[in-house]
């Protein structure tokens, strides 16, 4: 038959965590082995070291079964608080039958605050720890009372996005307007005009294109030949004459 060492190879086997189940309430293998631990009933140190060992998870949550249904409340909270900073994933079966996915510190949780201990099966009452803490049998615990690592990396990511969230509020800096000309009033610098250059190139006579120059020499000619033969020049055309000599 099993004994209390053959007993951690069938442990070390487990797949799930449960009572009963079915429409038969039939026992699960986890729940067959607590009943054999009972049968036997182990040294204490046997089921400290199923408890205190990180190897095997299901080995661990057998062991704080078994400890929940025999030991005192001191024990109990002094051996499976600590198990409260494993968050390793296990399956759990309901009494329908159904799987469902949880996580150590959930089953321990549940051993220490459920009456049915979360597998459905009737736990011995145990005091509650404060009531515990007041007549000093146990430590009195911070305000904040038990946590487990999920409970610590929620309220780190919930303080990191309040941090985010009051950076995002403060008023961004504004960088420093440059210095205004005249009294120190602001400028709408939309509103002013661009000052217009003087081009020297604009004023400067501008030579007549070569079309022009063929008119002042024809005029030129014929002017000469209207002079040899006692006529007046043509009309204007002296003026135009010198103001193109004069360009």
């Amino acid at each position: 038959g099993l004994s209390a060492e053959s007993l951690i190879d069938k442990a070390v086997a487990l797949e799930c965590v449960g009572g009963t189940y079915g429409g038969a309430q039939t026992p699960s293998r986890f729940m067959c082995l607590v009943l054999k631990l009972l049968q036997l009933q182990p040294e204490h140190e046997i089921i400290v070291e199923y408890i205190k060992q990180d190897d095997f998870k299901y080995l661990r949550l057998l062991g704080a079964t078994y400890l929940r249904l025999t030991a005192a409340p001191k024990q109990i909270y002094t051996y499976l608080e600590p198990l409260l900073a494993d968050s390793r994933k296990v399956r759990i079966v309901h009494t329908d039958g159904t799987y469902e996915l949880g996580f150590v510190d959930a089953v321990v949780d549940d051993l220490l605050c459920k009456e049915d201990g979360g597998i459905g099966v009737g736990m011995p009452r145990m005091p509650k720890r404060w009531q515990l803490e007041e007549v000093d049998i146990l430590e009195k615990q911070s305000p904040v009372g038990r946590v487990s690592l999920i409970d610590e990396d929620l309220r780190e990511l919930i303080a990191e996005r309040e941090a985010d969230a009051v950076a995002a509020e403060a008023p961004a800096k504004k960088p420093a307007a440059p210095p205004q000309e005249g009294d120190g009033r602001p400028r709408l610098n939309f509103l002013k005009r661009p000052k217009t250059t003087t081009n020297a190139s604009a004023t400067a006579p501008q030579e007549p294109p070569p079309s022009a120059k063929h008119i002042m020499n024809d005029i030129a000619i014929a002017n000469e030949q209207r002079a040899k033969l006692g006529l007046a020049p043509l009309k204007g055309a002296d003026d135009w004459l010198e103001r193109a000599g004069d360009s």
